[in-house]
């Protein structure tokens, strides 16, 4: 084996531990002068754990390697990696460094550099000491935890103590039972390991960090490793898995074995979801060749905004005698859908019949001018021969909790840049959240503005959706009782998520349903508004 390490020369230590290489286990150290591995000074290689080879520097060396049998490693997972950094599992703090991201520990990379992306740091915080928690979605089973504290030697250091909590089915935070540490007291430089036997079933994790002095911490990597049993097969169904507020959706799954094993499979769920099963319940004694299928109703609560999208675990448990106890999953992402037969309360509904548009609050954008409205043939007509603009604010007011508003084109002006609708609320061309549609660039994404302060990607979701709209098709933008909102395509009677948009506190309450037009030159063409409100009609 020839080792040549490509790492710069002013690097003081760097490990790649546990690489399967020709059926052996290596690992290769670099440690200037041994004091961050303790395992001795300068670049030293281990064969299954054995020390085969060590010298002074970083110069190329040939080691002789002989083949080993390949075994079956046992398959490991980490149930808190999110490498997206979207969705679940997601990360959340007591307090943030502003140049840092509780996202960065979990990201699935565990790098001890002092580069803001690669950690999650207290730096500045007020508190005596911080937290720093991960909320699954879904639970899954807790027996291996591992944390590698930020050390920069100056306003970060290692803590003096640490506690690793779960979260409680009542939604409390509690100690991890009969945690085994290694080491037993907090380290730089190496993964905290907290192992706990039996595992515990949480949807969330939580990390106290604390120092004596009270000074702040950091965690470059938090990892909650499950191992997995290698004769189960575990499947779900194609992900996503479509439900309704308050509406039953079947989900279901196949677990097979290469032995005969017992085990007992469970579906684990967002808080407040439930599951009914269908059919075999219970322990299952699996037969090689013979998979089971499992099915469950599934119901989320009336009350869930739709948009929402949160993960659906099946986790088996083997259940060997005196064996390891293992549980071995699958996750779907499940997403709560827009169907307006759930907004059955009318609210406002234009059909541009008349001669002349409805008395809508408008206003012009952008410093642009606003077009020319008509109405003619049953359908409102921005036309312009310059680019024009204008927010439309209906003459209703907002009904107090889930609403909808949405809007038919009939055409589209064929100009650019600009050849966009834009819906969702507002009370004026200052205070607006609109999620818009560009047909000239097939696009789709978000303006949010208060106060004549234009907010940016934490309040419009991000930008942007790819979006092939056809004559027929509608837009809807979603308000929850949350202060957030949901953008969505429907074609053939199927209504596809574009885009959520936070919105957070930017969002007043008393803003009222709202439309816009953007055009560089031509007619766009608008069929009918309709605004209506979640409950009975």
């Amino acid at each position: 084996m020839r080792l040549a390490p490509l790492v710069p020369s002013t690097w003081d230590h760097f490990a790649v531990e546990n690489v399967p290489y020709h059926g052996r286990n290596l690992t290769v150290a670099w440690d200037r002068d041994g004091h961050v591995y303790g395992q001795g000074a300068g670049l030293s290689v281990w064969l299954d754990g054995e020390l085969v080879h060590r010298q002074a520097g970083l110069t190329a060396v040939d080691v002789p390697v002989r083949p080993g049998r390949a075994a079956d490693a046992a398959h490991e997972v980490d149930d808190l990696a999110n490498i997206d950094r979207t969705g679940y599992p997601a990360a959340s703090a007591s307090y943030t460094w502003r140049g840092d991201s509780p996202a960065n520990a979990i990201d699935g990379q565990d790098f001890a550099l002092d580069v803001p992306s690669t950690r999650w740091t207290g730096y500045g915080s007020p508190n005596r000491s911080d937290w720093l928690a991960v909320d699954l979605g879904a639970a899954t089973d807790v027996s291996d935890v591992r944390i590698s504290f930020y050390d920069d030697g100056g306003g970060v250091r290692t803590p003096d103590a640490y506690a690793v909590q779960y979260r409680t089915a009542a939604g409390s935070w509690a100690d991890l039972p009969g945690q085994q540490r290694d080491p037993a007291t907090p380290v730089r430089g190496r993964p905290n390991r907290v192992v706990v036997q039996p595992p515990v079933r949480t949807d969330g994790l939580r990390v106290l960090p604390s120092r004596v002095d009270g000074g702040a911490t950091g965690i470059t990597a938090v990892q909650a490793w499950r191992a997995e049993d290698e004769r189960l097969t575990v499947r779900l169904q194609d992900s996503p898995a479509r439900l309704r507020p308050g509406q039953t959706a079947e989900i279901g799954g196949t677990v097979r074995s290469s032995r005969p094993v017992t085990v007992r499979p469970a579906l684990t769920l967002p808080r407040g979801w439930t599951a009914q099963p269908i059919g075999p319940g219970g322990d299952l004694r699996l037969t090689p060749g013979r998979p089971v299928t499992l099915r469950w109703r599934v119901t989320a609560p009336a009350d869930t905004p739709v948009g929402t999208r949160a993960p659906v675990r099946l986790l088996v448990t083997t259940l060997d005698r005196g064996g390891p106890v293992r549980s071995t999953a699958d996750v779907v992402r499940a997403e709560v859908v827009f169907d307006p037969a759930d907004f059955a309360t009318p609210v406002w509904d234009d059909d541009f019949g008349g001669t002349q548009p409805e008395p809508y609050r408008v206003s012009p954008r952008f410093g642009e001018p606003v077009p020319e409205l008509s109405q003619a043939d049953g359908a409102l007509v921005a036309s312009a021969n310059r680019q024009s603009a204008a927010v439309l604010v209906a003459p209703v007011a907002a009904p107090a909790g889930d609403f909808a508003v949405l809007l038919e084109p009939r055409a589209f002006a064929g100009s650019a840049p600009e050849d966009s609708v834009l819906l969702g609320r507002a009370a004026g061309p200052d205070d607006l959240a609109l999620a818009w549609y560009n047909h000239h660039f097939g696009t789709s994404g978000a303006d949010v503005r208060a106060g004549g302060r234009d907010y940016g990607d934490d309040a419009t979701g991000g930008c942007c959706a790819a979006v092939t709209w056809a004559p027929g098709d509608r837009f809807a933008v979603v308000s929850d009782h949350r202060g957030g909102l949901t953008s969505w395509l429907g074609h053939q009677g199927r209504w596809q998520l574009l885009r959520t948009i936070p919105g957070g506190s930017a969002v007043a309450p008393g803003w009222s349903p709202a439309i816009g037009v953007r055009l560089t030159a031509g007619r766009l063409v608008l069929d009918r508004l309709t605004v209506v409100a979640r409950g009975p009609a």
